[in-house]
């Protein structure tokens, strides 16, 4: 008897869980940046059962407006059946299936067991349920467009099912986690030959979102051609950052197959680490760089044989190149090994210069510290602050020396007037992490141009107009420049 009373508690509150359930109306339109994109899909990345596909104008609608049925003795013929034998739950089909999904949800809403299923023939099926704690929860059977739900109730060492419902899966029934609602959701971007997106929501009432793909084919990379991107922003790729060997290895999270991504060995000031660059090298990142940024406490530390620096930044770097041939690793095959160029701040600024004299580096960008030689392997940026105090970093310091002490290879000297020794990038870590400071914009404009071929920004720098030469922010000289 109490046992009974208990179970009418569950089912009340069951009901009304589910009858406060918010509904779903998410809309708006997918594009590449000018034109809509049809037969994009678009799903919710708590539940990929939430699907639509953008029509000829680029429009897509998530839209639910049924939770799970009310207790129902429907039957269709299709239906599902299902039962429980001890601990496993048993279900019959009526005929083959392709694929389906086992979902199992608690009182909260939660999804605690998920069992993807494939090749399902017409006959009976058994999936071995968890332990449960005693109290209500949900089951979910998709098999092909139809879904088929019962509340399941556990006291312990027993279970009962207790009504059955069938829902079309998609876009007229889901159910979604708490978890989801309180925390945020995502929705999911894709169509063949453009880059997978996820996009942040922060609710399941939204009209007209505007999304942007990236195409594959030409951005980011077409037959070797890096498409341009805006640097005054954060790029169009979504970055990841790992714990490697010796350092922070910090990437664009969708390494495409096809794309050689060139690489940025990054050295931080000294005191520091990594981690107080977070946001420049993510910004790095973002527009397709591999970036890859050691962890030693002096990163100029290292070898010199025959003026070819040898230093935490370009072993490292080695590093990176070791995996493009590492077919366990996710750099493989993706690394221009003719494309890697060093930078850094301080003490990694230095640090960049040295790592410059090496034939692996490229190019460098140095910053707030530099050192010149006439052994530099490739282009030299030296950036100085035009309001920093730093004895050594001060751009008549070692910056000076440095542009005079490089010879043999473009240099460009370029004084921001804005910056002192590091607000150009704590600035970006404490408040703007989106819009890089006018340092950032040109270390990857730079290196845009130098690895990656982007055209667009070889008149930041060269020729009689370039656009930092007559930037209000910059003062420049330049040597060995057209």
């Amino acid at each position: 008897m109490v046992v009974h009373n208990w179970l009418s508690i569950v089912a009340l509150a069951a009901t009304v869980l589910f009858a406060s359930k918010p509904d779903i109306s998410i809309t708006g339109t997918v594009t590449d940046g000018k034109d809509p994109l049809a037969g994009a899909i678009v799903s919710l990345v708590s539940d990929s059962t939430m699907v639509d596909t953008t029509e000829a104008d680029g429009a897509f609608k998530l839209v639910t407006t049924t939770a799970i049925l009310a207790p129902s003795n429907l039957h269709l013929k299709n239906d599902v059946r299902m039962g429980i034998r001890g601990t496993s739950l048993y279900f019959t089909l009526s005929r083959y299936a392709e694929k389906g999904a086992f979902s199992l949800y608690n009182g909260g809403g939660q999804r605690v067991m998920h069992i993807p299923m494939n090749n399902l023939t017409a006959q009976t099926h058994h999936v071995t349920l968890p332990v449960l704690s005693p109290g209500f929860y949900m089951l979910s059977i998709t098999i092909g467009n139809i879904s088929t739900n019962r509340k399941l109730i556990s006291i312990g060492p027993a279970f009962y099912l207790n009504f059955s419902g069938n829902i079309p899966s998609g876009k007229n029934g889901t159910l979604l986690t708490k978890q989801a609602q309180q925390d945020g959701d995502k929705l999911k971007v894709r169509k063949d030959g453009y880059v997978t997106k996820t996009v942040d929501i922060n609710g399941y009432q939204i009209e007209n979102m505007e999304i942007t793909l990236q195409k594959e084919s030409n951005g980011p990379c077409n037959g070797g051609k890096w498409a341009t991107t805006d640097v005054s922003k954060k790029g169009p790729f979504e970055t990841v950052s790992e714990n490697v060997e010796g350092a922070v290895l910090y990437r664009p999270k969708d390494m495409v197959t096809g794309c050689l991504y060139p690489v940025i060995s990054w050295g931080h000031g000294a005191g520091g680490s990594p981690s107080n660059y977070t946001t420049v090298l993510n910004m790095m990142a973002s527009h397709g760089f591999v970036v890859i940024a050691s962890t030693a406490g002096n990163v100029q530390d290292g070898g010199n044989s025959g003026n070819q620096f040898r230093n935490k930044m370009v072993q490292v770097a080695e590093w990176v190149v070791k995996q493009n041939n590492n077919s366990s690793n996710v750099l493989y095959q993706k690394i221009d090994t003719d494309k890697i160029g060093a930078s850094g701040h301080s003490q990694g600024g230095y640090g960049a210069s040295e790592a410059g004299q090496n034939p692996l580096i490229k190019t460098s960008v140095s910053i707030s510290g530099a050192v010149g030689s006439p052994n530099q392997k490739g282009p030299a940026f030296i950036i100085c602050g035009g309001k920093d105090t730093y004895s050594g970093a001060r751009c008549e310091d070692h910056p000076t020396d440095a542009y005079n002490g490089t010879s043999g290879v473009p240099v460009f000297f370029g004084k921001c007037l804005s910056a002192d020794h590091g607000n150009w990038g704590f600035e970006m870590m404490l408040s703007d992490k989106t819009n890089p400071h006018d340092v950032v914009q040109a270390a990857i404009a730079w290196f845009r141009y130098h690895l990656m071929g982007d055209e667009e920004y070889r008149s930041w720098f060269y020729g009689a107009d370039c656009h930092l030469c007559k930037h209000s922010n910059w003062s420049v000289k330049r040597k060995g420049m057209d």
